[in-house]
Order: structure tokens, then C-alpha cells, then sequence
């Protein structure tokens, strides 16, 4: 009776290991280049994969994959001090003039997308110390009605969930006044730019 039982348990769980992944499911994973706190910078690397068996579309706007020129195109990333307290945004609001379809990529089953980004001057972390960074994708992202028809705004997959988030990291953030001091980089005060949204047939490249 005892085997019968496990035998019927590891089927189980078989079938819910199965069931856990038909469909597309998204992995974001961050880690921390730990030499990077020695050159007073945060670098960190988010790596995105479907280990699902489905397609389904991401808002690329919201993630670092985008091309903005080396910068975030929005607030990406949940920053906390010691204290918990979050640290203030100090990049770019990209205004990519609505959200046509082509903003949309799409990540195929197996697929992994992987980026390092330079956190330093995105975020004000005060007079530095440790901070623990999670990334944080939304997926309720829909193309605007005014700027696709019925069948491009149908052709996007969502997936089931609501929202991606990876596993949290903790850093060694320098002092964010200390910083500025010894650069000439200019101080990326909270901005809006406009970047023409990438075209139809590249983004189905």
C-alpha cells in the first residue's frame, strides 16, 4: 500500500510539474557584478526566460531590452534602503509618442533575453550604503486602440500572469552627491524624452 501511495504521489506531482509550466511562463533572475561596488557603480544583470511552452508578449518600454542609448526608459526596478525606504527614480521617462504594436516583443518558448545594466546614475541611493534591488514586470500592458486595429491588439499574447518579479539582490550603493562630484556626466534629473517607437517589421524580426 505504501508504494502504491508513492507511486500515485510522484504521478502527482509529475502532473503538476506539467501543468505548472503548459503555457507561457516568465523567470526574471538579477545578479550583481560584486566588482562593481569597488568602482562606486551598480551593476546588475537581469536575465528574462519562458521556460513555459507557449509564446507571450512583453511591453519592452518596461524592461531594459529597449534601446534608449544605455539608459532605463522608465522606473524598472523596486530600490530599498536598510530602512525601507525606496530610493527616488533619477533617469529618463522615455515618451515613445503612444503604444503602438511594435513596442511589444515577443518571447518564444525557451527563450531567454539577457542584459547588464548600469543602475548608477538611475537612482538616487542617498549617502549610499546597502540596498536591495528587485525587478519588477507588469504584464496588464495593452497596445493603444487609437494606434492598432482589432487583429494586432487580438495577436498579442499575454500569458496568465499578472506580473514578473525576480529574486532580490543586495548591494553596496555609493554615496549618490559623492558620485557627482567626481564626474562630468550630467546629473540625469527626472526627464521626459521622446524616442520614435521601433518599426513594425523589425520588431517581427
Amino acid at each position: 500500500m505504501k508504494f502504491r501511495y508513492l507511486g500515485w504521489a510522484a504521478l502527482a506531482a509529475t502532473l503538476f510539474s506539467t501543468h505548472a509550466l503548459a503555457g507561457s511562463h516568465l523567470v526574471a533572475t538579477l545578479t550583481h557584478n560584486s566588482m562593481s561596488a569597488a568602482n562606486d557603480q551598480v551593476i546588475v544583470t537581469l536575465t528574462l526566460t519562458n521556460d513555459g511552452d507557449a509564446p507571450v508578449h512583453i511591453f519592452e518600454p518596461a524592461t531594459p531590452f529597449i534601446a534608449t542609448g544605455g539608459r532605463l526608459s522608465r522606473d524598472q526596478f523596486h530600490v530599498v534602503d536598510a530602512f525601507g525606504h525606496k530610493a527616488p527614480y533619477r533617469g529618463v521617462w522615455v515618451n515613445w509618442g503612444g503604444m503602438p504594436p511594435s513596442l511589444f516583443r515577443i518571447v518564444r518558448p525557451g527563450e531567454t533575453l539577457e542584459k547588464t545594466i548600469d543602475l548608477t546614475y538611475e537612482y538616487d541611493y542617498g549617502s549610499g550604503g546597502p540596498f536591495a534591488i528587485r525587478y519588477e514586470l507588469s504584464m496588464d500592458w495593452e497596445p493603444d486602440p487609437s494606434q492598432a486595429s482589432a487583429e494586432e491588439i487580438a495577436s498579442i499574447v499575454r500569458g496568465d500572469q499578472d506580473s514578473v518579479l525576480s529574486n532580490e539582490i543586495t548591494v553596496m550603493a555609493p554615496a549618490y552627491r559623492d558620485r557627482l562630484a567626481n564626474v562630468t556626466r550630467p546629473e540625469p534629473a527626472m526627464r521626459s524624452v521622446s524616442i520614435a517607437a521601433p518599426a513594425e517589421a523589425s520588431r517581427k524580426s
